[in-house]
């Protein structure tokens, strides 16, 4: 983390990391499995699902009101073809 960021986020961010490392361990060692590593992953994977939308609410929260109320401008330069047209503006307009 950088130094920019206050004592309270750094707090918040490591009880974020003992949270979730709390939590794969608890299932590493109450199922066991042959292949540590693939559980590990597999189950970061589906932990990932399910705090997504619980982090993409903590975000709005850091945002300033001022920013909430004003337009937001994006400009792209450059993109054309077909990649910027099936997948970089769909992604820029679901923002």
């Amino acid at each position: 983390m950088s130094s920019e960021h206050s004592s309270a986020d750094q707090d918040s961010y490591e009880a974020d990391v003992c949270c979730i490392l709390d939590e794969l361990r608890a299932q590493v060692l109450e199922q066991k499995p042959d292949n540590v590593l693939q559980f590990i992953s597999k189950s970061a994977l589906n932990l990932q699902k399910q705090r997504h939308m619980e982090a993409c609410d903590r975000i709005t929260f850091k945002v300033k009101d001022e920013q909430k109320n004003r337009a937001l401008t994006i400009i792209v330069v450059g993109a054309s073809g077909d990649l910027a047209k099936k997948k970089t503006f769909p992604a820029l307009f679901q923002l």
